[in-house]
């Protein structure tokens, strides 16, 4: 059906069931009538988004003004569907939740008839619709849901059609339609004025029947096969660019939308056998016809730290609300691009480990099977440096477990290795932050004690030197050395976890930079090749002291850093020295 939208002026093509006993699509034209699976339940979810735009040079046929339109839709849903045996349903349990937005814009007005134009601004419209158990939804057991039926080639389908066309919350704000327009001489043209209004009112939608008007082949009955010989689980996703929202404002190019969406169905109660719990799969057990899996993560573990931090992971697996025990489930780690500060993204990232077992990109998983209650106890550890199994990576770990025996049961969690209370250098006109690097996002990130320290031991560095300068021109009139402020070259990454140097002057995910994990380490370069006024002396560069002498300002800078960083400011650290730039790493005291 299509429902016309008089507010708007454009249609939205609604999906209404067309259930066909005997026949499932073009091609399926000797399917026998359906074989009555009398009484079964069957537990239907979608979900699903759409999103597009679309611009045009004409805003109506008989004026030439630019306009666009951008739109986004999303729903998902669930269902507890019971046939008879004629093949007819009830909607024992329905959950619903849509969302439609658009905006849309046309920068002058429409000229609806002689001499009276309505000004067509800027226009947001968000529509929303929520039902939880709504006894009223049972008018679609049949006909937005098909019973399964046996077609001649042994194979079983259903058809599905979740699209709800219900009364929305519509929130909508638009140019104020009672504004007065002005006739501008030199456009020789009326000129409405961009005022605003707002309201808020309930309406017809369907954000479903945008996004499940079709399957990938553009087949206005989605059909879904199963995955199992038996009449048990039917699942199906589709991402295609389809045509949906056209915009009848515009005269321009179709309203193309990129839609994406998932449906599955599964019979229940099969598995709620007396007597049996939990179920034992092993060896396999016929009566379990699909797996629930559920994944979670310990309270406060889903965030650890990269170097010692432990995740507690817990998964179940049931079937029917009844716990299987010994089914197979793979546990695999993935990380997540470009996290944890890290922009390189080399191969053999470390995933890290699963109850003590090293993953990588050969071996990224391990398999385990459940207890008597249907669970299975893991403990995640971050990636470590290649070269110390003490140094951990900070970035987003995307751990999944998977049901062997029904791979499309699956679950996903996400542990993020960090450091906390790291950010970047405040700034100081005492030193220069000269971090950088394009593997990663930022390295100059520190704690606040650190921070505090660093500042103070640049003032310090500052007041040497001047006090310095006053010696030289009160014991024999030599002429005062420029100031150089400390040459900060690296801290720690934004998450804090190992700072790899790549190359040439290390590896991706290993050390040098060991000392860099915690945002408690700085290092400093005393080596410049070329003199420059931005950081530090050039090497073999020479000043004028007392009679005509020379020496190199390099020498006597590096003393008073050494003396003045340790003991009050931290303790230099030499673990962390880099044979090809050299710098001078000084730990913090926290």
């Amino acid at each position: 059906m299509i429902l016309q939208s008089s507010s708007s002026g454009w249609a939205l093509i609604v999906l209404v069931a067309v259930i066909t006993p005997t026949r499932v699509g073009a091609g399926d034209a000797t399917t026998p009538a359906p074989t009555p699976d009398d009484g079964q339940a069957y537990f239907f979810t979608w979900s699903g988004t759409a999103r597009g735009s679309e611009s045009g040079d004409k805003f109506a046929p008989d004026a030439g003004i630019p306009g666009y339109r951008r739109s986004t839709a999303t729903a998902q849903g669930s269902a507890v569907v019971k046939f008879d045996r004629f093949g007819t349903g009830s909607v024992r349990a329905l959950r619903v939740s849509e969302s439609y937005q658009f905006d849309r814009y046309a920068p002058a007005g429409l000229r609806l008839f002689d001499n009276t134009y309505v000004p067509y601004g800027p226009w947001h419209d968000h529509e929303s619709l929520i039902r939880t158990d709504d006894t009223n939804w049972a008018r679609f057991g049949s006909g937005y849901f098909s019973m399964p039926h046996k077609r001649a080639d042994g194979t079983w389908a259903i058809m599905v059609k979740p699209a709800f066309e219900a009364s929305c919350l519509r929130t909508e704000v638009f140019a104020d339609l009672s504004a007065s327009c002005n006739f501008d001489n030199k456009k020789i043209a009326f000129v409405c004025p961009p005022r605003q209004g707002s309201k808020i009112g309930i309406v017809t939608c369907s954000p479903s029947g945008e996004i499940f008007a079709s399957d990938a082949g553009k087949q206005s009955n989605i059909v879904l096969e199963a995955n199992t010989p038996a009449p048990d689980f039917f699942s199906k996703h589709a991402h295609y660019v389809g045509e949906a929202w056209r915009a009848g404002f515009i005269v321009g190019p179709d309203f193309k939308t990129d839609i994406d969406w998932t449906i599955t169905v599964r019979r229940i109660g099969k598995c709620k056998i007396a007597g049996m719990s939990p179920l034992n799969d092993q060896p396999a057990n016929p009566d379990i016809n699909d797996e629930d899996i559920e994944m979670g993560v310990e309270h406060g573990s889903d965030t650890i730290d990269p170097d010692s931090g432990i995740a507690g992971l817990n998964i179940r697996v049931t079937c029917d609300g009844v716990p299987i025990k010994n089914a197979l489930v793979e546990a695999k780690v993935e990380v997540q691009k470009n996290t944890g500060g890290h922009t390189h993204d080399a191969a053999g990232r470390p995933r890290g480990s699963l109850n003590g077992t090293k993953l990588s990109d050969d071996k990224p998983s391990i398999q385990q099977r459940t207890d008597a209650d249907g669970r299975i106890h893991l403990s995640f550890k971050a990636g470590k440096a290649k070269n110390h199994d003490d140094l951990g990576i900070a970035g987003i770990y995307k751990i999944t477990a998977t049901s062997v025996r029904f791979p499309s049961r699956k679950a996903e969690v996400a542990v993020e290795a960090k450091v906390d209370g790291l950010s970047p250098l405040d700034g100081d006109p005492n030193y220069v932050d000269d971090v950088h690097g394009s593997s990663h996002t930022s390295g100059d990130n520190a704690t606040a004690a650190t921070k505090q320290r660093l500042s103070q031991f640049a003032n310090a560095f500052y007041e040497a030197q001047v006090l310095h300068n006053d010696q030289l021109f009160f014991s024999c009139k030599a002429a005062k050395w420029r100031i150089y402020p400390l040459w900060v070259i690296d801290v720690s990454l934004p998450f804090g976890g190992q700072y790899d140097l790549g190359p040439p002057n290390g590896a991706f995910w290993s050390t040098p930079h060991q000392t860099h994990q915690r945002g408690d380490g700085v290092d400093f370069s005393v080596h410049r090749r070329n003199e420059s006024a931005a950081a530090w002396p050039a090497d073999g560069f020479n000043v004028p002291i007392c009679d005509g002498y020379k020496i190199a300002p390099q020498g006597w800078l590096m003393m008073k850093m050494w003396e003045l960083g340790e003991p009050k400011y931290g303790h230099w650290d030499k673990s962390d020295f880099n044979a090809n730039s050299q710098p001078w790493h000084l730990h913090v005291s926290q």
